[in-house]
């Protein structure tokens, strides 16, 4: 309602203030920042004459709560002003209060805060106290509704809330990283532990067939010995009990030692579950804490839309949707600017002024939607208008004479909406106060970019236009596919994971197109070193796109991607990219993994479009797509060498004397283990056991000659059996080499000496 007295407005404090006690900033900051919030938006929904006498209620009570504090904490220069404001309002009660001279006198408030080194950027995310907000809104803010101080009580609800600093929380995630990280170490001390208990148990076993074989030999040596050597039997008789007892007291003792392993080891697994339990929840909890309704900023916003109309002299309504759509606040406030444009773009482009709206068939009020949804990958924020919608001959002719479109080409709607981002570019011939010089759309571009995310435009002629802002949430702990290419760990988000094969195919998530479920391997896409001797395992990325409308999602056909291996799901710690790597959009992050080992988190979405930029280079080349493991031969990209027995110590000897030598070694405890090591890595050459569990080396050298991608691999034979019988039937299977046990050095130099043609890697 606009003022009809004359009183004068209060003037501001001139000389500065401070606050004396430092640990009342904090808290002070919190109550300013609400209540400043608070009392923009009552006078906004004063202005809008919804509930009139309850808006101007609302600022009161707000401007009384500010003054209380501020004397508090002995601002008494800013509560004198407060003060005299609330005087001034009492004035012109009856006669009605100017919104625009008391919106001015909250700017001067800000200014004044501003001065103590307190900004209400933080009420776009509202208190960390406060609850949120509702789904859907109007302009108009609820009645009755009020921001929690400690301690407080509304509406009836027994809860009581806290202040929390962000930077509190911060240090709460940095901990929980810490956490997982330590977890996810326990977790493979346990594996180790898994492994050496399997060890026992088989030296245990292997104990007892040996006590068996001397058991069942000693009645047939005895009678040999009573023949020939006579009085020397009972000697030779007793020498073969006593190692037999003496055996299986060993066997025996080793099982024990197997089972008092099993009683720690199991203990420990089911604790580290329930600890990883334990962490989701936490990191969930964290999660919301941090996350914060968006709900304050664009109330923030309202004012923004509210000062630009008036300046343009249109009459502009806004609507809210999706207010209680969370993310963290320092997303919220780096949103702030580019918001800010596109609202004040939506008025200034959009909406026409009242009489242009009538004679187009429109109402005299133009609308501003504000809307909002998240989930916990990303928020995607919609400004909408009922305005004009996108000029696209005006966008054409001002990019032609500009040199920004190729000359002589037809060009799309998208290729000229996206020259509304280009700096410096403008359809405006007058330049306004908020429009016409070619700034503030770059900028949102720009800002978008920073924050990895995209904006998409929708326009149609006459009806409006809505630009659609997709911004990933990113967490310092998350859910990930870890995969291997060209010698490197990757992790993917488990969010956009949406099937995995270890075969040619996907599993599931594959629809479409021929094309786009072929797999590209991930390597060649990358650019990395291609690594033809692996098999390649599959996995199914979705292809999500937006379109126009809140929630109203089309998902597109899933991509299918080619990896070396697939190491599995870990939960990890995401740190920011080192400098020489910060400018890469392809990749979101670094971590390590369980093991030590570095893994790049990989931005998906980029990944995605790089994909469709290269997919018609993809059809025509279908070596860059075509994943077909019959083709694969060993080559100078192998990188490996496969140790394979199940005796420990040979293993441990050998890959260390082997690793002192510069080659990169990786180990088989049985035959079908290494299979399973060749189908995921790159081996160059195998060293391997005869007698094993499970596959003997015999077994596992057929299954090497029955697949053709394993067949020139060099093998040799290391074993302890010299038998001529054994010794032809491992020749028929072509090894390069039959070396015998024990492990001497000698053996090393011959073994070196055979994989010295081989190409190898060193670690």
């Amino acid at each position: 309602m606009r003022a009809v007295n004359n009183a004068p407005l209060p003037a501001p404090p001139v000389e500065p203030e401070t606050i004396d006690d430092p640990e009342m900033v904090a808290a002070y900051a919190d109550d300013a920042q609400q209540c400043i919030a608070d009392m923009e938006s009552a006078l906004l929904a004063l202005e809008s004459g919804q509930n009139s006498a309850e808006a101007l209620r609302i600022f009161c009570r707000q401007l009384h709560t500010l003054k209380g504090a501020s004397g508090t904490v002995g601002l008494s220069r800013l509560a004198g002003y407060l003060h005299d404001l609330e005087s001034y309002i009492e004035k012109s009660a009856d006669s009605g209060v100017d919104v625009d001279q008391l919106l001015a006198c909250v700017d001067t408030v800000r200014a004044q805060l501003s001065r103590l080194g307190i900004s209400d950027a933080g009420a776009a995310a509202g208190s960390t106290s406060t609850a949120a907000s509702p789904e859907n809104s109007t302009s108009a803010p609820e009645t009755g509704q009020q921001s929690a101080t400690p301690g407080s009580m509304q509406n009836g609800d027994t809860e009581f809330f806290v202040r929390v600093e962000a930077s509190r929380l911060e240090r709460l995630m940095d901990l929980l990283a810490e956490l997982v990280m330590l977890r996810n170490r326990r977790d493979i001390y346990g594996e180790s532990l898994r492994d050496i208990h399997r060890e026992l148990n088989y030296c245990a076993a292997r104990t007892r067939a040996l006590t068996s074989s001397i058991e069942f030999s000693g009645p047939a040596t005895d009678a040999f010995v009573e023949n020939t050597a006579g009085c020397d039997a009972g000697k030779t008789t007793a020498k073969s009990r006593l190692l037999s007892r003496t055996l299986d007291e060993v066997s025996k003792d080793t099982a024990e030692l197997g089972h008092s392993l099993k009683e720690v080891f199991d203990p420990l697994s089911v604790d580290n579950a329930a600890v990883s339990h334990l962490i989701g929840q936490f990191r969930q909890e964290l999660m919301e804490l941090r996350r914060l309704p968006v709900g304050g900023l664009f109330q923030r916003l309202q004012r923004v839309i509210r000062d630009a109309a008036k300046s343009e002299g249109k009459l502009v309504e806004v609507q809210f949707e999706g207010q209680g759509a969370r993310a963290d606040r320092a997303v919220q406030e780096r949103l702030f600017e580019p918001l800010l444009h596109l609202v004040r773009n939506a008025v200034s482009h959009g909406i026409d002024t009242p009489d242009a709206r009538t004679r187009s068939g429109k109402l005299p009020v133009g609308r501003i939607t504000l809307a909002a949804w998240s989930d916990g990958a990303s928020l995607c924020i919609e400004v909408r208008d009922d305005g004009r919608g996108l000029n696209d001959e005006a966008l054409e002719t001002r990019g032609r004479a500009l040199g920004l479109l190729p000359r002589g080409e037809v060009v799309t709607r998208q290729q000229l909406w996206k020259l509304i981002f280009h700096p410096g570019f403008s359809t405006k011939s007058a330049v306004s106060e908020i429009s016409g010089r070619g700034v503030g759309m770059d900028v949102v571009d720009s800002w978008v970019k920073r924050l990895r995310g995209k904006i998409d435009v929708e326009s149609v002629s006459g009806q409006g236009t809505t630009f659609r802002l997709h911004i990933p949430l990113r967490s310092a702990v998350e859910h990930a596919m870890v995969v291997r290419a060209g010698g490197q760990l990757f992790a993917l988000p488990m969010h956009a994971v949406s099937g995995t094969s270890d075969s040619e195919r996907p599993t599931s998530g594959a629809s479409g197109s021929t094309a786009e479920n072929r797999p590209v391997t991930l390597s060649r896409l990358l650019g990395c070193r291609v690594d033809h001797a692996l098999r390649g395992c599959c996995i199914s990325l979705r292809n999500t796109t937006e379109t126009s409308g809140l929630n109203n999602r089309t998902i597109g056909n899933d991509v299918t991607i080619a990896v070396d291996a697939i190491i599995g799901v870990e939960e990890v710690v995401v740190r920011s990219l080192p400098s020489l790597l910060q400018r890469n959009e392809l990749f979101a992050g670094v971590t390590l993994s369980g093991r030590a080992e570095t893994v790049l988190l990989l931005d998906v979405r980029r990944i995605l479009d790089l994909y469709h930029r290269t997919e018609h280079v993809i059809e025509k080349n279908a070596e860059c797509v075509s994943f077909d493991s019959e083709k694969f031969t060993s080559g100078d990209d192998q990188s490996a060498v496969l140790i394979v027995d199940d005796s420990v110590v040979v293993r441990r000897t050998l890959a260390k004397k082997l690793r002192a030598a510069g080659y990169r070694i990786r180990e088989a405890t049985n035959g079908r283990d290494a299979l399973a090591v060749l189908h995921a890595g790159a081996i160059s050459a195998v060293i391997t056991d005869l007698d094993m569990p499970r596959m003997t080396g015999t077994e596992l050298l057929q299954e090497m000659k029955r697949q053709k991608q394993f067949r020139n691999i060099p093998v040799t034979v290391l074993t302890s059996r010299d038998d001529e019988l054994t010794v032809s039937e491992i020749n028929q299977l072509e090894p390069t080499a039959i070396l015998h046990k024990p492990v001497t050095e000698a053996t090393i130099t011959a073994i070196i000496n055979l994989l010295n043609p081989v190409d190898t890697l060193s670690s």
